[in-house]
Order: structure tokens, then sequence, then C-alpha cells
């Protein structure tokens, strides 16, 4: 039976930082490993705009991103996204950057890297 998923939602700083920090470490931690407290303090930019997946309350996917201020406040970068293995294939990732790219553009950003 194939897994759905059932909610793109954004981040909210603190909330669920230990289950994130678990992803990273699932997906990309042993190619690019960091601290707790390193990974905290990138989430917690004040330029971060962050997208969680979930299905039945456990987080399956995160897109990281950053909208720029000031000189640069067209742009916004994507930083990262990840999909937990048991839940690739399905959408998720693509259901995570549409999310992301509609929320740059209600926010007036006109470039996404």
């Amino acid at each position: 039976m194939q897994k759905t998923f059932n909610s793109i939602q954004p981040y909210v700083f603190d909330m669920d930082v230990t289950a994130i920090f678990e992803l990273w470490q699932r997906t990309v931690g042993q190619k690019w490993p960091l601290s707790v407290t390193h990974f905290r303090q990138t989430l917690a930019s004040s330029e971060a705009r962050h997208f969680i997946a979930k299905e039945d309350g456990q987080i399956v996917g995160l897109l990281a991103g950053l909208k720029r201020y000031g000189e640069e406040a067209e742009k916004a970068h994507i930083t990262a996204l990840l999909v937990a293995p048991d839940w690739q294939r399905r959408g998720i990732g693509t259901a995570l950057y549409t999310t992301a790219l509609k929320h740059f553009k209600a926010e007036g950003v006109r470039y996404v890297q």
C-alpha cells in the first residue's frame, strides 16, 4: 500500500526542531553533519521561511528557505529540500516546493534560487 501525506504547513520555530533534526540526520546527516546547536541556529534565522510535510503528526519532509531583505528583497533561496526515505516518490518534495513558491510570490519575491 502506498503511503500518502496530508499536510504542508509553515514551520514554527522550536516546535518540531527535534523531529526535523532527526529527518536531517536520516537524509543528509552523514554527508553534511551538523550539531543540534548549529542546526537550531540555522533554522532560527530572521530570514527563514521553512515548510514541513506531516502525516499523522510525524514530520516526513522539510523545505528550508530564506527570504532576503533590503536591497535583495526580491530574492529568496531554497537551502534544503528533504523527504524521509520511506516517503519519497509520493509528491511531497513537489508539494513543499510549490507551497514555498506560492508563499514567496505572496511576499513579493521575484527570483528564487
